[in-house]
């Protein structure tokens, strides 16, 4: 009796061989790239969570933000109250940032992706200098006023300021739950 036989073919086994190896590849690089991006922003939070150095300082001479978790407070780094001609709010996804429109006594060094960087803040409706407040709990818009009557005034109407300064928290959802139903 004849037999015709088939049999499988090497190539395309190979094929699936390496269909299969590269998934596998692309699932360990996967999986290292999420382990060291996760955990990098758990040690970023970590660090984050437990920094306890202020973020913003309000002084008659001016205001301070730490600009990176990493980095040390810089006293040459404070905005001068002479030197903020507007101040507002703005935010983007929630996240506010009180813009300040400064004018510089010494010019800054930028390469062309900052200076495009900075076109595009300014298209968005922000300042060359943005203050973070995603990690602040404060009411933006007295925050604002309260910059605001800073810049405006002398050095001892900025002290009498600071001391009756009284930090105005936004309402949370539970007060306004609480109002809602009367609870």
């Amino acid at each position: 009796m004849k037999e015709i036989k088939l049999y499988k073919s090497p190539l395309s086994a190979f094929y699936l061989f390496l269909g299969g190896f590269i998934f596998v590849l692309g699932g360990i690089f996967m999986a290292w790239f999420a382990l060291i991006f996760c955990g990098l922003w758990a040690l970023v939070s970590l660090i984050i969570l437990f920094d306890k150095t202020p973020q913003i300082i309000i002084n008659q001479k001016g205001i301070w933000y730490k600009k990176a978790v990493w980095k040390k407070r810089n006293y040459e780094d404070i905005i001068e109250w002479e030197t903020i001609k507007n101040i507002h709010w703005s935010s983007v996804n929630n996240q506010k940032f009180i813009c300040l429109n400064t004018t510089s006594s010494k010019p800054k060094k930028q390469n062309s992706i900052q200076k495009n960087l900075g076109k595009l803040n300014r298209a968005m409706g922000f300042e060359e200098t943005n203050i973070p407040l995603s990690m602040i709990k404060i009411d933006a818009n007295k925050l604002v006023d309260f910059l605001g009557s800073m810049v405006v005034s002398n050095d001892s109407q900025r002290e009498y300021l600071i001391q009756n300064f009284i930090i105005p928290l936004p309402s949370s959802f539970f007060s306004k739950l609480k109002s809602k139903f009367k609870l």
